[in-house]
């Protein structure tokens, strides 16, 4: 071998070994790359679902929360339909009531609401057919008018421009907290 072809065969090798060289390093580099990359993949991808988990969790809890004020609104909408029927079923009892006893609570009525001044009370068309002869004899300062009122039970009590309605259903809508609160006292405790 000649001594360019040595330079040549030195050349090729101190080549091969800095190619190797530069090789090595070149993976060496992109192994650490891409156990960075790794690396951070996996925190991001643990960071995402510590995130989507506490998402899912605020979720879950503002549905049970939802449901739980739906579960309360249907149950107090429940307890008012029954309290409503209660009070309707009341004056369907006291309109069923026979005649003695149906003019005795209108009597209890007149005594309650009446003043002691002259008054003139309103019977309702068919309550005034139906009205036993002694009806408020006990107060004689009620007079009970020969002209129906606009009512369908109960009476309507009048003191000059005064009108008191005691009428059951009115009666029932002024008195209606009261009535709901023994009900549900009666219904719910």
């Amino acid at each position: 071998m000649s001594g360019l072809e040595k330079i040549i065969a030195r050349l090729e090798r101190d080549c091969s070994d800095e190619c190797d060289r530069i090789e090595s390093r070149a993976q060496a580099d992109a192994g650490g790359i891409l156990e960075a990359a790794a690396r951070e993949g996996k925190e991001e991808a643990g960071r995402i679902l510590a995130e989507a988990k506490s998402q899912a969790e605020l979720i879950a809890r503002k549905a049970e929360s939802a449901a739980a004020v739906n579960d309360r609104r249907m149950l107090l909408e429940a307890k008012v339909a029954l309290l409503d029927e209660t009070v309707t079923a009341a004056v369907k009892k006291l309109r069923s009531l026979d005649v003695p006893s149906y003019f005795g609570v209108l009597e209890k009525l007149a005594a309650k609401y009446r003043t002691g001044a002259p008054g003139t009370l309103y019977l309702s068309k068919a309550d005034l057919a139906r009205k036993p002869g002694d009806f408020l004899k006990a107060f004689p300062e009620i007079t009970v008018a020969d002209t129906p009122g606009e009512l369908s039970d109960g009476f309507l009590l009048k003191y000059g421009d005064i009108e008191i309605n005691c009428a059951f259903a009115a009666l029932m809508n002024a008195s209606r907290e009261d009535l709901k609160a023994i009900a549900a006292e009666k219904l719910f405790s």
